[in-house]
């Protein structure tokens, strides 16, 4: 049994198409395989369903008969009633009357309400029960401290920002930055991102480490990370917390144009092998160096190489091109000078004759 979780990661974080078609190939080939038996389950996001319908493969298997998928219906109002209290009941704490009916009403018809909820209730366990609370209660006074399910996240990671100082805090801006995709149709999702790019855009190791850590704090839990990657907890943050909400909002033109150069660096690093024919030319190099003079971004060593030699190339075809325009320059001088020589002698000699 094979289970792949977040499968709309295919189409949110996988920029090369090839690849993406490859994977899906790997998936069908291996559930296609009789001598192997593979069983694979793959969970995904239900807005995202209607993208693999543009891949016959996938689709097909989707669509095989008997079916094989199976749409995750939204709670109704008593199953959600359920999965509030019961959890709470298995460890001895209770909640006090109404509040499981008014937190279910916060909820009800919500979309993407679920990891919303669960934070709400962490941290409403936290507020209740983790301080020492001299009986285990979950309390109408606790969830309007927390905001609600709606408010939680969003004031539990705005509390945490305002922590920081303020040489960090424009570390986290910028870090949330490198943590979010653009998608083509104008949506933001969450991405993976190395710890060697964060390294680069932060000011000091210490700095790095200090604030990824407070960020992935158990206690905290907005970021995740592994050995390689760091990565939003989960997309609630990025729909829910308003402050990170407005840096996007500023920051989308910045966000394309340092997304734009970071694909064509990788491109030009491993499908042309650094090749000067695939460094940045024409209007798009001259659109990202007016953005680099203008905002001063950071990047990564391989992208200074890449900007740096597509730079160095057009300023060589720019004299180039000055050094052709003078030597023609000079060429129609030259040739000017001749003629006035020859019309002048014509002139003398005609004026010179009996």
């Amino acid at each position: 049994m094979l289970f792949i979780d977040q499968f709309e990661e295919i189409f949110t974080l996988c920029e090369d198409e090839e690849e993406r078609k490859a994977f899906i190939r790997s998936v069908v080939q291996e559930v296609k395989a009789a001598e192997k038996q593979t069983r694979i389950i793959l969970t995904m996001r239900g807005d995202f369903l209607n993208k693999c319908a543009e891949y016959l493969e996938i689709i097909t298997l989707i669509n095989s008969d008997p079916p094989t998928a199976f749409i995750v219906t939204p709670m109704s109002f008593a199953e959600l009633q359920e999965a509030i209290e019961k959890p709470a009941n298995l460890h001895g704490v209770t909640f006090e009357h109404g509040l499981v009916s008014q937190i279910a009403q916060d909820i009800i018809g919500q979309p993407g309400a679920l990891p919303l909820l669960q934070y709400a209730l962490k941290e409403l366990w936290r507020v209740c029960i983790e301080a020492e609370s001299p009986q285990p209660l979950l309390t109408h006074i606790g969830y309007e401290e927390i905001g609600g399910v709606i408010g939680a996240l969003d004031k539990r990671a705005t509390i945490l920002y305002q922590s920081f100082t303020t040489v960090d805090q424009k570390f986290v801006q910028s870090l949330f930055m490198e943590l979010v995709q653009l998608s083509k149709s104008g949506g933001v999702t969450r991405r993976r991102v190395s710890w060697e790019r964060l390294a680069a855009i932060s000011d000091s190791p210490q700095q790095l480490q200090r604030v990824i850590g407070l960020l992935a704090d158990s206690q905290q839990r907005l970021i995740i990370t592994d050995e390689k990657t760091i990565e939003v907890a989960h997309e609630a943050l990025i729909s829910e917390w308003k402050l990170l909400n407005s840096w996007i909002a500023k920051d989308l033109e910045n966000i394309r144009l340092h997304r734009s150069l970071e694909e064509d660096c990788q491109e030009w690093q491993e499908i042309f092998n650094k090749s000067d024919d695939a460094l940045l030319t024409g209007a798009k190099l001259a659109v990202i160096a007016e953005w680099v003079e203008k905002t001063q971004p950071r990047f990564t060593p391989p992208e200074i190489e890449f900007l740096q030699k597509s730079l160095k190339r057009r300023n060589r075809e720019i004299q180039s091109e000055l050094e052709h325009e003078r030597q023609l320059r000079e060429l129609a001088e030259s040739r000017q000078e001749e003629a006035e020589a020859r019309a002048k002698a014509e002139a003398e000699k005609t004026t010179g004759s009996p």
